[in-house]
């Protein structure tokens, strides 16, 4: 083979940034057998859209267990806690540690430290040391949050497994994949945020992704209950710091940009559908019709039922009325 034909190939394989990352996270899933998470804190993952739509789908625990486990809000909030244990472990910590999460899935976690600060966490998993003592677990936990037992137990054998890993050569390979996001951020920090320190450009990347992630997150799911501390556990900070972070860069609570989300949709509802009042509260996010009755009135001037009968020719749907 002549050597042009071998530089020929070489630069048909050449990859981007994010197709470089891709690749380093699928190597690791597949030569190793293994779930990969990476838990952003700094904003790595809105470095580039690119990159964004990479590192998506490694944002969550995708496996049957957890899956399961976080459709219930009560288990939602329990998760959304330990991400929170967890983020304070990794802050103290510049070496992996394993440990096991409420529910007993174990895992190893790396931390990525930038400049003394910690900017994410990976997690590798997912392990059982003790089956058995894991099944005891699994019934004293689905006995607490009101689960059905077997199904975790069955969910849990079909997601975990020994952890009987090479740990030196899966260290290595962590260690260059953390490297290689530590350098990618720094070029971003470069790039960015002219006039002002690293750690001074670090932190504004690091507010705006925290206020970007609250805002998508509110507006993908503000028909259901929102809890402030759900929302920091998803950015991992105190609720203290996104409150008073959103309200300076949105100019609104919370709370309130929550609402004029769940009137906006409830006018479009009132407008177009037959639905009760108590329907489309529900609908909407409200669990208490009288507190969406307050909050509408607040916001439009009138109730809902005088919004609904301000004018005889909206339109109505087929939906049936249940008044």
């Amino acid at each position: 083979m002549q050597f042009g034909e071998l530089n020929h190939q070489l630069a048909q394989v050449d990859m981007s940034t994010a197709e470089r990352v891709k690749a380093y996270f699928q190597f690791i899933c597949e030569h190793y057998s293994v779930g990969l998470n990476l838990h952003d804190i700094a904003g790595l993952s809105e470095m580039d859209s690119a990159l964004f739509m990479v590192l998506s789908p490694y944002h969550y625990h995708n496996n049957p267990f957890c899956n399961y486990v976080k459709k219930f809000e009560a288990t939602f909030q329990a998760c959304s806690r330990n991400k929170k244990v967890l983020c304070r472990m990794c802050t103290r910590s510049t070496t992996p540690l394993y440990g096991s999460c409420y529910m007993g899935i174990e895992e190893l976690r790396f931390p990525i430290h930038w400049k003394g600060r910690l900017i994410a966490f990976l997690c590798v998993g997912q392990f059982s040391s003790d089956f058995e003592a894991a099944t005891k677990r699994l019934e004293t936990q689905a006995a607490k949050y009101g689960l059905n037992a077997n199904e975790l137990k069955q969910r849990f054998h079909a997601t975990t497994r020994p952890l009987d890993l090479n740990l030196g050569a899966l260290h290595a390979h962590i260690g260059m994949l953390t490297q290689y996001l530590i350098l990618l951020y720094e070029n971003f920090l470069l790039n960015t945020h002219h006039g002002q320190s690293m750690d001074q450009r670090a932190e504004a990347h690091q507010q705006s992704f925290i206020v970007n992630r609250t805002l998508h997150y509110i507006k993908d799911n503000f028909t259901y209950p929102i809890t402030l501390s759900a929302l920091a556990g998803i950015s991992f900070c105190s609720e203290t710091y996104l409150s008073h972070l959103f309200k300076e860069t949105i100019g609104s609570t919370i709370t309130e940009y929550i609402n004029q989300l769940r009137i906006q949709k409830s006018k479009s509802l009132l407008d177009i559908t037959t639905y009760s009042i108590t329907h489309i509260a529900h609908q909407c996010g409200f669990n208490d019709s009288n507190y969406f009755s307050r909050v509408f009135r607040q916001h439009t001037g009138m109730s809902p039922k005088q919004y609904r009968g301000r004018t005889s020719d909206h339109i109505q749907t087929s939906s049936p009325s249940v008044n």
